[in-house]
């Protein structure tokens, strides 16, 4: 067995950039509290206001949005959920729409608003694709929120998010829009500006940063109501102190993709192509589960007829070759991919189907030794 690691479960976590490694051993004291008055804290503070206004510049946005930072995408999802269920009342009950697909951070939320007296629309698919009208057709005058990732973080299919959020704003400007950006972010480029979404939800680790952080990017006019309360960190937008190191490594990794995103897209989109076509040749009888044109660069998720992916998935990391059957936070669960039973996958194909995704860095000449592992695993 090679001693090798090849991590092709990029969307479960990107891994630690190498500029955000050698930061983190920088001799400051990233545990000094940024609320302090003395240098020491302020500082912690700058390091805060860098990372900012570093997240802003990858982003392109400017002082018309705000960055909260966040313990990660979960609590960024939470929040803007929760934020627009306040605005409900007796006399209009909350209503959301989301799609059947989404991450389960952004699918409990509302399930628990349904529960306590909501209604929730969660759309699926016509014939594995999500268009404009199967979403607008549940707009009413008391929706509250319409919520819609940017890219599914199991298939990497890319969601009609800026012309729903266009359509949803003509019909009524106070409804909220919401997009988790979470898989896109270093992947692909976002034009943060004419997305037409009030909030947007970012992960530390899923571009090459720290766990435990995040940030809900909020735009400024946006009516936001903070659910954690106490201290006046984030200008009052989420109490708590700051996670210093965490948004330290977050503001390097954006500085990293702003610098470099054009040119890892390029290679990205090659590798890919190049993966698939050899998957192919070398197993002439494998599906991807392909629902859009357009996709993430990095993201393959294909079935393998007959072959159970948690045992492939068993085998595979035996010979140090990482992929994953379905989101992270799901793992361990003997239950197939909610994503692909809501694409049209039966049970049975969607406990056959695994997810490949990869980083910039991996090469093409790695194609043929994956491939090897994976057949030697079949087979086995």
């Amino acid at each position: 067995m090679s001693n090798k690691i090849f991590n092709l479960d990029v969307n479960a976590s990107y891994g630690l950039l190498p500029i955000v490694k050698e930061a983190l051993r920088s001799e400051f004291d990233y545990g000094l509290n940024p609320s302090s008055i003395h240098q020491g804290g302020q500082r912690a503070r700058a390091v805060i206001e860098d990372a900012r206004a570093s997240i802003k510049s990858f982003l392109g946005i400017g002082k018309d949005w705000k960055v909260i930072f966040t313990s990660g995408a979960t609590e960024a999802n939470n929040l803007a959920i929760y934020s627009s269920s306040l605005a409900s009342t007796k006399n209009s009950p909350f209503h959301g729409i989301t799609s059947a697909i989404e991450h389960h951070a952004v699918l409990e939320p509302f399930s628990l608003l349904s529960k306590k007296g909501g209604f929730v629309d969660f759309v699926s698919p016509e014939n594995g694709k999500f268009l404009v009208d199967d979403f607008l057709k549940y707009v009413k005058h008391e929706t509250q929120i319409v919520s819609l990732m940017y890219a599914n973080n199991e298939t990497g299919q890319v969601m009609p998010v800026r012309d729903l959020f266009a359509k949803v704003k003509e019909e009524n400007p106070n409804i909220s829009t919401h997009c988790d950006a979470v898989q896109a972010f270093g992947k692909t480029k976002i034009e943060v500006n004419s997305l037409n979404a009030d909030m947007l939800t970012m992960s530390g680790h899923k571009i090459g940063a720290l766990t435990g952080v995040g940030a809900l990017i909020v735009k400024d006019d946006f009516n936001f109501k903070t659910l954690l309360l106490g201290g006046a960190q984030e200008t009052r937008q989420r109490a708590g102190t700051e996670n210093v190191l965490g948004i330290f490594s977050l503001g390097l990794a954006c500085k990293y993709h702003q610098e470099t995103l054009e040119k890892n897209i390029q290679k990205l989109v090659s590798l890919k192509e190049v993966f698939k076509t050899k998957l192919k040749l070398a197993f002439p009888d494998l599906n991807f589960n392909s629902y859009s044109n357009e996709e993430l660069p990095n993201t393959i998720n294909v079935r393998f007829p007959n072959i159970l992916s948690s045992d492939l998935v068993v085998g595979l990391d035996l010979n140090n070759l990482y992929v994953s059957s379905g989101a992270a936070c799901s793992s361990g669960k003997p239950l197939p991919s909610h994503v692909l039973l809501a694409m049209g996958c039966s049970e049975k194909e969607a406990q056959e189907s695994i997810r490949i995704s990869f980083r910039h860095d991996f090469q093409e000449n790695d194609i043929d030794e994956v491939l090897s592992i994976i057949y030697k695993a079949i087979k086995k």
